[in-house]
């Protein structure tokens, strides 16, 4: 028994395992066929977890707003604001980064 690189994540597993631990990837298949449905379906599911993430943010910035502007009747120093201040920001920032993420997937995809 040998410990091996799978060919669609790059992690290691046993050569005698008939699937990645990791990325549920044929190990001993030699079938291009195997390996290719098995790289697209690990970039599907990359892709959908960053399609999450872009989503939660942008749901962090509305509630942001939201909050924002409740607690301008409230205050500038009330909680509602400075929460508010704190979820618009924290969701632009996640945001950003999410979309650079996607980014760089598309590009080396």
């Amino acid at each position: 028994m040998a410990i091996i690189n799978c060919l669609a994540c790059g992690k290691r597993v046993s050569d005698k395992a008939p699937h990645c631990e990791h990325c549920g990837a044929p190990v001993a298949a030699k079938d291009e066929d195997a390996m290719a449905r098995a790289l697209f379906k690990q970039r599907a599911i990359k892709a959908r977890r960053q399609q999450y993430a872009a989503f939660a943010a942008v749901f962090m910035f509305f509630v942001g707003a939201v909050l924002f502007w409740m607690g301008l009747s409230a205050g500038p120093e009330s909680w509602q604001t400075r929460l508010g201040q704190v979820f618009l920001g924290v969701g632009f920032v996640f945001y950003a980064v999410v979309r650079v993420l996607q980014a760089l997937h598309r590009k080396s995809g």
